[in-house]
C-alpha cells in the first residue's frame, strides 16, 4: 500500500551540467525538505561528485548528510541558536544574520575546540532573513570581531522573483552589502542566483538550485515519477456513487479501479485525471486516507497495472508544473507533498 517516488538521478546531472555550461558557475545544490522530495541522502550521495556544495534548511539535515558520508560543504540558510552545538559538530556552514548567532556559534565552537564558516545572508526584498541595512551589518560586524572561531566565507542573498526587473532591483540593493563584505573579509563566495534567476546576470560566482537541478523547471529534464498500483477493479452501475459522502455519481455504467495511495501519502484533492496503460484516466472522486479512485472504463486496466500520478506513460505525461496548476500551488509544494508510506527507486 502507499505510493512508487522514482527518481532520474541521470537527469540531475544533465540538469546540473547544463547549469554550470550556460553559466560558467559552480553549482550548491539544494537538498532541503528531502531533496524537494525526491530522498536527501541518495540524491546528495550521487550528487557529490559534479556539485560544488550543497544547501540545506536546518541543521538537523545537515547533520544527516555528514552520517551518510557526504564531505562537500553544506550551508544551513534556516539557522536556529539552539542548533549551534549540532552545526559546530557536524562541521556545517551556517547562514548567519544577527549578532546573537555569532554569539551562539562562538560559544559552541569553542566548546568543540572546532572552528565555523560562516556565510552573511542579506535581505534585499524577500523580508526573510538576513541583515536589511548598514546599522544591522555593522552590528553583526561588531558581534564578528569578538569571536575567534568563525570566519566569513560568503554573501548572499534571495531573489523573489524571476523578471528581469526585480531580480535588478534586488541585485542593486545586494551590491552594497557585498562590498561592505569584501572589504572587511576579503574574498568571499558571492552567491545571489537561484532556480529562477539562472540565466539572469546577477553578480556571484556559485548558484544555489533545486527546481531547476530537479527539473521542474522549464527547459530542464524532470528527475521524479509517482505511481500508485491497482489493487480492485470494480463495476459500478449509473447511479450509484463513489467514495465519502456520494459526492461522486457515476452517470453511465463504469468499470472504477481503486489505486494504492492516498491524501496520507500526498495525492492531492484537485488532481484531475492520472496515466493508465498511456491512456489518461480520470479521478473519480475525493481521495480516502489510503486510497483514490478513478475511472478506468477506456483504460483496459487489471490489479497490479501501475497508474502513473506524475511522469510519462506511452504518449502522455503529467507535469508536477501540472500538479501544482490544478491545485494551485507551485511545482516545490507538489514535489514534497509526496510522503508517508511510499517506496523509494532510484535509476540512472
Amino acid at each position: 500500500m502507499g505510493l512508487i517516488v522514482a527518481t532520474d538521478l541521470s537527469a540531475i546531472r544533465r540538469n546540473v551540467e547544463k547549469i554550470k555550461a550556460e553559466t560558467g558557475k559552480s553549482v550548491m545544490l539544494m537538498v532541503k525538505c528531502d531533496a524537494y522530495g525526491r530522498g536527501m541522502e541518495a540524491v546528495s550521495e550521487y550528487a557529490e561528485s559534479f556539485v560544488e556544495a550543497f544547501g540545506v534548511a536546518t541543521a538537523t539535515e545537515g547533520a544527516k548528510l555528514r552520517a551518510c558520508g557526504i564531505k562537500k560543504p553544506i550551508l544551513v540558510t534556516m539557522f536556529e541558536d539552539a542548533d549551534s552545538a549540532t552545526a559546530v559538530k557536524s562541521g556545517l556552514d551556517v547562514g548567519i544574520y544577527s549578532p546573537r548567532q555569532a554569539y551562539a556559534l562562538e560559544v559552541a565552537a569553542k566548546k568543540a575546540h572546532k572552528s565555523v564558516n560562516a556565510h552573511i545572508a542579506v535581505n534585499t526584498g524577500m523580508n526573510r532573513l538576513g541583515v536589511s541595512d548598514e546599522k544591522e551589518l555593522e552590528e553583526l560586524f561588531s558581534a564578528l570581531s569578538q569571536t575567534s572561531s568563525l570566519t566569513v566565507k560568503g554573501v548572499y542573498t534571495h531573489f523573489y522573483g524571476t523578471d528581469e526587473g526585480s531580480i535588478s532591483l534586488q541585485n542593486t540593493r545586494f551590491k552594497p552589502f557585498e562590498e561592505a563584505v569584501k572589504s572587511r573579509f576579503g574574498e568571499v563566495t558571492v552567491h545571489t542566483q537561484n532556480s529562477g534567476a539562472i540565466f539572469s546576470d546577477a553578480t556571484g560566482s556559485l548558484v544555489r538550485v533545486g527546481l531547476a537541478a530537479y527539473g521542474d523547471a522549464e527547459g530542464f529534464v524532470p528527475s521524479m515519477s509517482v505511481y500508485g498500483k491497482i489493487i480492485a477493479v470494480n463495476h459500478v452501475a449509473a447511479g450509484d456513487a463513489v467514495g465519502y459522502g456520494r459526492n461522486f455519481v457515476i452517470l453511465s455504467d463504469s468499470d472504477v479501479a481503486v489505486v494504492s495511495g492516498g491524501y496520507g501519502d500526498g495525492v492531492g484533492f484537485k488532481q484531475k485525471y492520472v496515466l493508465v496503460n498511456g491512456k489518461k484516466a480520470k479521478v473519480v472522486c475525493n481521495p480516502c486516507m489510503d486510497v483514490f479512485m478513478i475511472d478506468v472504463t477506456k483504460a483496459s486496466a487489471e490489479i497490479g497495472d501501475l497508474v502513473t500520478i506524475v511522469g510519462r506513460s506511452g504518449k502522455e505525461e503529467i507535469t508536477l508544473s501540472d500538479v501544482a496548476k490544478w491545485s494551485g500551488t507551485s511545482p516545490y509544494a507538489a514535489a514534497t507533498a509526496f510522503g508517508g508510506r511510499i517506496d523509494r527507486i532510484y535509476f540512472t
